[in-house]
């Protein structure tokens, strides 16, 4: 399928949705019980039939894409330092290796956001990432953690 052709596939979703906002306004606004009825019976089949757009738009595109690759980690050496500047993580797919080179702002914006998720994640399963995370080690004994 081509572009062109799921574009064309998007625009009645679209409109539908549109036209269901368009009652869904107007609801709040009607004046008598019969026409916010009238209003309400509309944005439903609106509503509807978005919902079947949307499913018939999902199948055509879920066929058009190829399917979704996912690289496996590299069993000996997943994260290295590649030239002591960059961190590189290394990967395959299928008998295919990749790399992928990061900056080291890069690295710890990427293993922030990942421990972010894993928070999120963890604390809406019932849990807390305190208890997945190894404890912050203390400072040797004697010397400050900051300099004064």
């Amino acid at each position: 399928m081509s572009p062109e052709q799921l574009l064309e596939m998007v625009k009645p979703v679209a409109e539908a949705f549109a036209q269901g906002q368009v009652c869904k306004t107007l609801l709040d606004t009607a004046g008598t019980d019969a026409e916010r009825a009238r209003l309400q019976t509309s944005f439903e089949q609106w509503d509807h039939r978005v919902t079947q757009l949307w499913a018939e738009l999902t199948v055509a595109v879920n066929s058009a894409l190829p399917p979704t690759l996912h690289a496996l980690p590299d069993p000996i050496a997943p994260v290295t330092m590649s030239n002591n500047t960059d961190i590189e993580i290394r990967g395959s797919l299928g008998e295919r290796a990749v790399a992928i080179r990061l900056t080291s702002p890069q690295a710890v914006a990427i293993g922030t956001t990942l421990i972010a998720c894993a928070a999120a994640v963890t604390d809406r399963a019932g849990g807390r990432l305190g208890t997945i995370l190894p404890p912050i080690p203390a400072p040797p004994s004697g010397q400050p953690i900051r300099p004064a």
